[in-house]
């Protein structure tokens, strides 16, 4: 009787220790999990960041392109101005109008 007893003893404290490491698991799953979802949570708000930041560069190359395009006006206009002061004799000369053309060219 007294080994039943003990047996039954050393089972309860088997059962024990198996639902401590039970109990234990679970609260690390838990952790994990939590974990898990900040780690999603960083990579959501990393891509909101990304896109965000693609927009920002779109549109400072679509500013880039606008501001390139109108200095390419610009310089047309001036190009033309200098052409047509090149084709008419003063006393500042043709060779005035031709020197700022090689430069700006």
């Amino acid at each position: 009787r007294a080994a039943s007893e003990a047996n039954r003893l050393q089972n309860e404290a088997k059962v024990k220790e198996m639902q401590d490491s039970q109990e234990s698991s679970e609260l690390r799953v838990a952790q994990l999990q939590d974990e898990l979802a900040h780690h999603a949570e960083l990579a959501t708000a990393s891509e909101r960041d990304a896109a965000s930041l693609a927009e920002q560069l779109a549109q400072k190359d679509a500013e880039a392109a606008a501001h390139a395009r109108q200095m390419r006006a610009d310089l047309e206009v001036v190009l033309a101005d200098l052409h047509a002061q090149a084709a008419v004799p003063g006393e500042n000369g043709t060779q005035d109008a031709i020197t700022c053309m090689d430069f700006v060219a």
